[in-house]
């Protein structure tokens, strides 16, 4: 597949964004930025530093130039075509960050990686729950995500769907390194422009370092202004004391699906819970979002999630899962997910999305996964979404 050329697709992030990973520390662009070079590694990692300033200064970051790293948003682009709103996180940045920021205006950090849940399309780099999971060896001999890589020769994308990696099943060690080199590097690092905090998991309600790290931002003289993004499961109501004071408090609420459906995908907390706590929220900070990941776990059931999103006047935000591959919606045929059409246009568009190219192998793998995760779920994904194992069981395998 030929793509677009590559000076033709510019993005501000790294003139204004910082997002960091756990637990290797990692500190990049954006967290879609794909890290396909070792002096990239090496230079761009708060373990290796002792401010955040210093790798905005880097030869690395003044220097930068869209290409192999970006391939996530390449792909995601020019895979769905002409479009009229943003569906990469490239389009996003691009009116998000000025042209000229090139200042620190925007944060994204996992404090940890401890969390409740153990949602089905995760793994142990954001869950500790997943991170002390016995099907994790299992699971490691899966393969999990599409490869695709640049040939500078033939100026190309490579995508090879039958080779994949087993990275998001690894069991994860370092935290407590992570936790406290990240706050350190904060610490040392000049706050003074930033503009919006968001905060990820795990669950960043969960972190223990939360109440340290919102009271360094508070050391700011303009703390006052910095907007908070909260991305949470939903499980714990936010301290109102902590977060007094803040002009701009938003909070993003996973959930996937509503129901059963909710605590079969996204596992270890009740739904019930759930709604109540977003019903609470609401009430107390005003939900701004709920964002659901859209799979073949869900697919089917879209407009039943769309709709709760309506009944609560509350904006949906969704995205398309690219991995592990036995969970991409694609591997539903096209002829089966156009059943499924919503009021919604994005959604739309994903459920038009060719088959994927190792159809039958991922869907023997989904199959294979159902009854390793169903044995850390309260439920049967077979028994709530029966649809989808039959579609998968007679029209794919």
């Amino acid at each position: 597949m030929k793509y677009q050329e590559i000076k033709d697709f510019p993005c501000n992030a790294p003139k204004g964004s910082i997002a960091v990973t756990v637990p290797d520390g990692f500190v990049k662009p954006c967290c879609a930025f794909i890290n396909q070079d070792d002096d990239w590694k090496e230079t761009s990692n708060l373990f290796h530093t002792n401010s955040f300033d210093d790798i905005l200064t880097s030869h690395n970051w003044n220097n930068y130039v869209p290409g192999t790293h970006c391939v996530s948003c390449i792909h995601e682009e020019e895979h769905i075509g002409p479009h009229k709103l943003p569906v990469s996180l490239r389009e996003h940045w691009n009116l998000e960050i000025s042209d000229d920021a090139n200042k620190l205006e925007y944060l994204e950090l996992a404090l940890d990686f401890t969390c409740n849940m153990m949602c089905r399309m995760c793994g142990p780099r954001q869950s500790s729950k997943w991170n002390a999971s016995p099907i994790l060896k299992d699971l490691q001999k899966f393969s999990t995500f599409d490869k695709i890589y640049y040939d500078k020769v033939q100026n190309i994308f490579i995508e090879n769907y039958n080779s994949g990696e087993n990275e998001l099943y690894n069991k994860q060690t370092g935290l407590k390194e992570y936790s406290l080199k990240l706050m350190s590097n904060l610490t040392n690092t000049d706050l003074s422009n930033l503009k919006v905090v968001k905060l990820i998991g795990g669950e960043p309600l969960y972190s223990k370092k939360l109440p340290e790290f919102i009271n360094l931002l508070k050391k700011q003289e303009h703390w006052r202004d910095i907007k908070i993004i909260l991305i949470s499961n939903g499980s714990i109501i936010p301290d109102e004391v902590l977060f007094k004071g803040f002009r701009d408090i938003e909070i993003q609420v996973s959930i996937d699906a509503i129901g059963d459906l909710g605590s079969t995908i996204r596992m270890k907390q009740p739904w019930d819970k759930i709604d109540n706590n977003i019903r609470t929220m609401n009430d107390l900070y005003n939900v701004t979002m709920l964002h659901a990941t859209v799979s073949i776990m869900n697919i089917n059931k879209m407009q039943d999630f769309l709709d709760y999103c309506h009944e609560l006047d509350i904006e949906e935000s969704m995205s398309m899962l690219h991995g592990p591959n036995y969970l991409r919606l694609n591997i539903i045929p096209r002829e089966f997910r156009m059943q499924w059409l919503t009021d919604n246009d994005k959604v739309n568009t994903w459920l038009m999305i060719p088959n994927h190219k190792a159809i039958k192998d991922q869907g023997q793998l989904f199959l294979r996964s159902i009854p390793l995760l169903d044995s850390e779920s309260e439920f049967n994904f077979r028994d709530i979404n029966p649809e989808i194992v039959d579609i998968v069981e007679r029209y794919v395998v």
